[in-house]
């Protein structure tokens, strides 16, 4: 290690990754201790799956009839929902959605200012609402920078660190490791806690973020994570149609009123 350049930095929280998921956990752990780090392989706010992210979310509201909204998903997911997350979800939501609301999180409005709901695809008793991902993760950096969150941008990190200094460890995870992109310095990260918000899996070509490559998955379970859930961590594909335009975000388009026909014009889904 002598031979190589290096910087250390110490804190309370690192988190490693700088998407909504990322940024939310340091502006939370904020609440509770007064040394967090964002580490980010890019730029926070204009980077990663997050940027990309625009369209819908479940909006639910506390005066819905939540146990229906429950039904719903776990039903049209067939049973594969894990349903006390769901629940946890659905009781949660409306106050985080109040809360990005205070932030200035331009969520689409009605005449009357009240935040638009709109049915989705497959959607009957449940509702959502319209953000711009750009827009949402501008807001999330402002308010992590606001309440003190130190980000640490362009530097990739490549494994976790140990207490033993074994993969997979017996003791606990005490930091990471990383290399700066753009001067090849080490970055060693000292923390008492530490979260991995790396996202999911993402392949080259596809849509979204192509730098999305599960390395935070795989520096998880190299530290003895136990994984599961794994068939869900994969970013979906989306639509090809004339063989040369490929879209995802099919909720956008068909509640402005889109329809899927075939080559002959027909309305294919109704016999469905």
């Amino acid at each position: 290690m002598s031979n190589f350049e290096v910087d250390h930095h110490r804190c309370d929280v690192l988190v490693i990754g700088g998407g909504l998921a990322g940024t939310w956990a340091a502006i939370r752990a904020r609440e509770f201790t007064g040394d967090v780090i964002v580490v980010e392989k890019a730029k926070v706010a204009r980077s990663g799956q997050s940027t990309f992210a625009a369209g819908v979310m479940l909006a639910p509201r506390h005066d819905d009839d939540l146990d229906a909204w429950q039904r719903e998903i776990v039903e049209s997911g067939e049973y594969l929902n894990d349903q006390d997350w769901v629940s946890a979800m659905l009781h949660e939501q409306p106050d985080r959605i109040e809360e990005l609301a205070a932030w200035g999180v331009p969520f689409e409005r009605d005449a009357d200012g009240a935040i638009t709901r709109v049915v989705g695809r497959g959607h009957k008793t449940t509702r959502l609402l319209m953000f711009h991902g750009p827009e949402f993760m501008r807001v999330m950096r402002e308010q992590a920078l606001k309440r003190g969150v130190r980000l640490v941008e362009r530097v990739q990190i490549i494994d976790l660190l140990t207490d033993d200094g074994c993969l997979p460890t017996r003791g606990r995870v005490c930091g990471a490791i990383g290399i700066d992109t753009r001067t090849g310095r080490l970055q060693v990260f000292k923390a008492r806690a530490v979260v991995v918000a790396t996202g999911g899996v993402q392949g080259k070509g596809r849509f979204f973020a192509g730098n999305l490559t599960g390395d935070g998955i795989g520096m998880a379970y190299r530290a003895g994570a136990e994984l599961h859930g794994m068939e869900f961590a994969i970013a979906v594909g989306g639509w090809m149609f004339e063989r040369k335009y490929f879209i995802q975000g099919m909720n956008m388009f068909q509640n402005k009123g889109a329809l899927m026909i075939n080559r002959h014009g027909q309305r294919y889904m109704e016999k469905y």
